[in-house]
């Protein structure tokens, strides 16, 4: 996998950062805007908003693989040629 300058490290630790980022933005601006508008996110809601978001990630992420894996690699069938050096460096 080509990671463009990028450390192994540091795409190893994208999620911790993403929460580190992403829980206070909406502890301190999402939450109270939204109980502001007059939304009021008890702690079950925010759950299962948060758990409906990580479905969908990983929905997302399935779905990218499957192309992933339908463009790069041999299909069963045996009939794509990868000669044309398409893959890259992987």
């Amino acid at each position: 996998m080509t990671t463009d300058g990028v450390p192994n490290d540091v795409i190893n630790n994208l999620d911790p950062l993403s929460l580190i980022i992403f829980i206070p933005i909406c502890d301190l601006l999402v939450y109270p805007g939204l109980r502001k508008i007059g939304i009021n996110f008890t702690p079950i809601k925010r759950i299962t908003v948060g758990f409906l978001t990580g479905s969908a990630a990983m929905i997302w992420a399935a779905v990218v693989q499957h192309y992933i894996y339908k463009v790069y690699f041999i299909t069963l069938s045996g009939t794509e040629d990868l000669s044309d050096d398409r893959c890259g460096d992987i």
